[in-house]
């Protein structure tokens, strides 16, 4: 199965209808979200954003950012990969 960029989006929903609401904020406001593969951080789409989305080559995942400047340095660093490593350095010293 083939799996397109927008088959990996979130959906964030906030409901105010039953409340006075937020100042400058519609009673239901209905967005995308992404979820950056490096540092596990959600990212609300701005569907006026004119520049693309960062994908990494490495995971093939989108990534944020902050992520993508640290990514050109170091490459791909996938949030899973970074806790496997320092659960794997901490159970080797008998910290876990």
């Amino acid at each position: 199965m083939i799996l397109s960029k927008k088959t990996r989006e979130g959906y964030l929903l906030l409901d105010h209808t039953a409340s006075p609401g937020v100042p400058g904020l519609a009673p239901k406001v209905e967005v995308a979200t992404i979820r950056c593969s490096h540092c596990e951080r959600q990212v609300i789409r701005n569907p006026a954003r004119e520049r693309e989305r960062h994908w990494c080559p490495g995971c093939n995942k989108y990534v944020c950012d902050g992520c993508e400047v640290l990514r050109r340095i170091h490459g791909c660093r996938p949030f899973d990969q970074v806790i496997e490593k320092v659960m794997t350095k901490h159970s080797n010293l008998g910290v876990i």
